[in-house]
C-alpha cells in the first residue's frame, strides 16, 4: 500500500469474524519518516600519483567530503560511514576504517559509497563519489632558448640577456593551458 497523504495518514482496519459476522474497526496510523539529505552529486576527490612508477594508487583523505555530505544537518545527529561497494553501504557492512589515509583499491579511479544514517530514526540515505588518481602533467623537452646579447651600441659584451620565459610556455606544455609553470634557477632551489 502506498500512502496517499504526505508524512502521516490514518487508514482503518476492519476485522470480521467469518463465522458470526461480528466485526471491529481500528485505526492504523502510517508515518513516513524523512531520510537524511545527501547532495545529488558529491564532489569527487583527486590526488596526484606521486609514486615513482606511476602505478595508479595513492592516499586519499575521505573526510574532506564530510562538510559537503552533512550540509546544514547537525553531524552529531547522524552516523556517516564510507564503503567500497554499494551493497555494503546498503547493508551497513564493512565500513572503511582508515578514512584519512585511504589507498584506492582499483587503479586510477574508484567509487566510494557513503551511508548517512539518522541516529534517532535509523533511516538512511546512500550516495557516492569517485576518488581519482591523477598522473603528472606531460611536458615537452623545450629546444634551447637563445637570444643575442642585449648590450647597447659601443658596450662590451657581457653575455647576459633578458629572457621572457613565458615565450616557451606553449612549447613546454604542448598547448595544455591548464598548467602553471614555475621556473627555478637551480635544481636545489626547485627541491627546496
Amino acid at each position: 500500500y502506498n500512502n496517499i497523504m504526505m508524512d502521516t495518514q490514518t487508514i482503518y482496519v476492519l476485522a470480521t469474524n467469518t463465522v458470526t459476522g461480528c466485526f471491529t474497526v481500528t485505526p492504523l496510523q502510517l508515518n513516513v519518516i524523512p531520510i537524511p539529505v545527501l547532495p545529488l552529486n558529491i564532489t569527487d576527490l583527486e590526488e596526484c600519483d606521486e609514486a615513482a612508477n606511476l602505478d595508479g594508487f595513492t592516499m586519499f583523505d575521505l573526510t574532506e567530503t564530510q562538510m559537503e555530505i552533512y550540509g546544514t544537518q547537525t553531524p552529531s545527529d547522524y552516523t556517516l560511514t564510507y564503503h567500497e561497494t554499494e551493497q555494503d553501504a546498503i547493508d551497513d557492512l564493512s565500513p572503511i576504517v582508515n578514512l584519512t589515509d585511504y589507498i584506492n583499491i582499483t587503479i586510477n579511479q574508484q567509487t566510494i559509497w557513503v551511508r548517512l544514517e539518522d541516529n534517532a530514526t535509523a533511516c538512511y540515505a546512500i550516495g557516492s563519489f569517485d576518488i581519482i588518481v591523477v598522473g603528472p602533467p606531460v611536458l615537452v623537452q623545450p629546444t634551447p632558448f637563445a637570444l643575442c646579447d642585449d648590450l647597447e651600441s659601443g658596450d662590451e659584451s657581457d653575455e647576459i640577456s633578458t629572457f621572457d620565459l613565458t615565450d616557451k610556455y606553449i612549447e613546454i606544455t604542448g598547448g595544455n593551458t591548464s598548467l602553471t609553470l614555475t621556473y627555478y634557477a637551480s635544481l636545489a632551489d626547485l627541491n627546496s
